[in-house]
């Protein structure tokens, strides 16, 4: 009986938790933002469910460990938010998922492969996927804005491919003088720096192509991120080193009447924690 109350727990945390963050992802495709109150609905759920159960089953430490994986979305939330990686609506969408997935260890019926902590195979997968959505989403870009990408393009002289390239060739030829047996080790790490510094300099010539503009003041929304000092004449009105625009730097440089900004914007990322969480829970760490 116990194992099936647990079962049932556990499905109806993935359903809540596969539901909170598909809103989540058509909301960021929409309009490039997570309202709070998916988030904090999400994390206020996940922890009175296991209020609930602990009180049924006179287990404390399944609340307990709900706080500590809340405690850890927020470290690693923070930490993502505040080196500009991701966004705020970013970051507690993480914080709901640690909350509920922290001591996860699957369900009969996925079959997960779950040889390590499930938030570890989660936050791995979300980077992943996320990465390769994201560039995905870049090349989408690319191609879309085909002249002013290869003008910038070709302004470069890509010292970096050039040495990644050299590597590529040099690394298997120094594997099968000297290391043969570990030859095609060698050789895929070489081309795998040769791919993965030729992604880099797209990434970096879409985000400079694409993604920054400037705008009316009226079109700002809290969160997003200004890409250079907002002045009027010397003074500063709002710093670009700033995390992210709240709706008082809003008020403050509509008040100053200044005519446009410039603004970067970033990848809609939840597709990523979409992906991720549906990965982990299926496969879990699928790459062993």
């Amino acid at each position: 009986m116990n194992k099936y109350k647990k079962m049932m727990f556990w499905e109806l945390l993935i359903i809540v938790a596969i539901i909170w963050t598909m809103f989540s992802t058509i909301t960021d495709l929409k309009k490039r933002e997570v309202p709070n109150w998916i988030s904090f609905t999400l994390i206020a759920i996940a922890l009175f469910s296991r209020i609930i159960y602990s009180i049924i089953n006179s287990q404390i430490s399944i609340f307990i460990y709900g706080i500590l994986g809340l405690a850890i979305g927020v470290i690693i939330g923070c930490l993502m938010y505040y080196t500009k990686q991701w966004g705020g609506g970013d970051a507690k969408l993480l914080m709901g998922l640690t909350t509920i997935f922290i001591d996860y260890k699957g369900i009969e019926f996925l079959n997960a492969n779950i040889d390590l902590p499930f938030i570890l195979i989660l936050l791995i997968n979300i980077m992943l996927f996320g990465g390769i959505y994201g560039f995905c989403y870049g090349l989408m870009l690319a191609a879309k804005n085909k002249e002013k990408f290869l003008h910038e393009w070709n302004k470069h002289k890509h010292t970096k491919i050039i040495i990644a390239l050299g590597i590529m060739i040099i690394l298997p030829l120094l594997g099968y003088s000297f290391i043969r047996p570990l030859f095609y080790i060698i050789s895929a790490l070489g081309v795998l720096a040769f791919v993965l510094i030729i992604m880099l300099e797209i990434a970096k010539t879409v985000e400079t192509v694409c993604m920054y503009k400037k705008i009316n003041p009226n079109k700002l929304v809290e969160g997003d991120w200004i890409a250079e000092d907002v002045k009027k004449g010397k003074e500063i009105i709002y710093k670009s080193s700033s995390i992210e625009l709240k709706q008082k730097d809003i008020d403050l440089i509509k008040k100053n009447k200044i005519k446009e900004v410039l603004i970067r914007e970033g990848i809609p990322f939840i597709p990523g924690f979409l992906i991720g969480l549906i990965v982990s829970l299926v496969f879990g760490n699928w790459i062993i």
